[in-house]
């Protein structure tokens, strides 16, 4: 006696999306590649805690590194711009667990330093 089952689901075609917002703090260390006359250039290394502000508020760690130009534009002020890549520790789902992912997260970061 055999029996045959034909299984299909309304669901094949379904794009799954997560969005995600993050609030947190960071911590860098600054390694100088080539101080010029007028620019330096620079490798940013850190760590990076964050809390995703969606439904999930669930806390993330990320590493970081980027790499950043910068100006002396006063006795000790600093105009820089960098652009980072951000890599998640920790793996992540979406509210029904349907989708895992490991965020990676691209970023420029463009300010003053002293």
């Amino acid at each position: 006696d055999s029996q045959a089952t034909n299984v299909s689901f309304a669901e094949e075609a379904k794009e799954y999306k997560l969005k995600a917002n993050y609030v947190g703090a960071k911590v860098d260390y600054q390694y100088i590649l080539l101080k010029g006359p007028s620019i330096t250039h620079h490798i940013t290394l850190g760590i990076e805690g964050a809390i995703n502000l969606n439904d999930t508020e669930m806390a993330t760690s990320f590493v970081n590194i980027g790499y950043g130009l910068s100006r002396q534009i006063g006795d000790n002020v600093h105009f820089f711009v960098e652009p980072t890549w951000s890599y998640a520790l920790f793996s992540q789902s979406d509210a029904n667990a349907l989708l895992l992912v490991k965020p990676n997260k691209i970023g420029f970061n463009l300010g003053l330093a002293t």
